[in-house]
């Protein structure tokens, strides 16, 4: 295969670190990050833990593309013990730029919410390359259905 030039492109995500870049055959971009945050708040009693527990299982995230790319974070995040409650429970740090349930960065949310103006679910679909299901469940994320 050809040597390519590199060039360094910034992720603008905070407290993570790229531990490996790979291009995929079909051309994606999946980046390996870790977190670079050593602490998190207990789930049970909100206090701030430093108690490293491991990692939990990798995520894969859509991120915003680069270069015409589609882009992947992969990330395991840390998990802590808590040494104040009761039976030490394990937390998995929750960090600010993707929900935890979501498939998506925040950032790609953000970006296929502003592909919507003027558009269609299916335009969407068809620019993105993700499921109508998808978008309806970022707006369903990210669009209130009541009036304050």
């Amino acid at each position: 295969m050809a040597k390519h030039p590199l060039i360094s492109i910034p992720l603008d995500i905070r407290d993570v670190r790229v531990l490996q870049t790979e291009l995929t055959k079909a051309g994606e971009l999946i980046l390996t990050i870790e977190s670079t945050l050593t602490s998190t708040s207990c789930r049970r009693c909100g206090r701030i833990i430093t108690e490293s527990h491991g990692v939990d299982e990798p995520r894969l995230l859509r991120h915003l593309p680069i270069l015409g790319r589609v882009v992947y974070l992969r990330i395991r995040p840390k998990r802590f013990r808590c040494p104040w409650c009761t039976d030490h429970p394990t937390t998995t740090q929750q960090l600010d730029w993707y929900h935890p349930n979501a498939l998506h960065t925040t950032a790609y949310e953000r970006h296929l919410i502003l592909q919507l103006v003027n558009s269609t679910l299916t335009d969407v679909e068809a620019k993105e390359d993700v499921t109508a299901d998808a978008v309806v469940g970022i707006l369903d994320r990210w669009i209130a259905t009541t009036v304050d």
